[in-house]
């Protein structure tokens, strides 16, 4: 039950995010240290919010955002189309 709860903040929060920020920015940070990535947290303080996660998470929570919305949004079907499907 832990888990679903994480899932579904985690849903809410990158759901918020995405229709509060005008640009997105989608980085792959595999092998990156997790002091490099405070650093860059600190860096980006005020100015931007850093949100990273499991990439079917991801998808998913754009691909449920798409289908309730009324119009469609081709800039968040991009977005789903950008993120890495498998490790290659």
């Amino acid at each position: 039950m832990v888990a679903k709860a994480k899932k579904v903040a985690y849903f809410a929060h990158l759901e918020e995010a995405l229709n509060s920020y005008a640009r997105a920015c989608i980085v792959d940070f595999d092998f990156v240290g997790s002091k490099q990535v405070s650093d860059i947290r600190v860096a980006l303080r005020g100015k931007a919010e850093l949100i990273h996660g499991k990439n079917t998470m991801i998808r998913k929570c754009i691909r449920d955002m798409v289908a309730r919305e009324e119009e469609p949004r081709e800039d968040w079907e991009s977005i789903v189309n950008a993120i890495k499907r498998s490790a290659d």
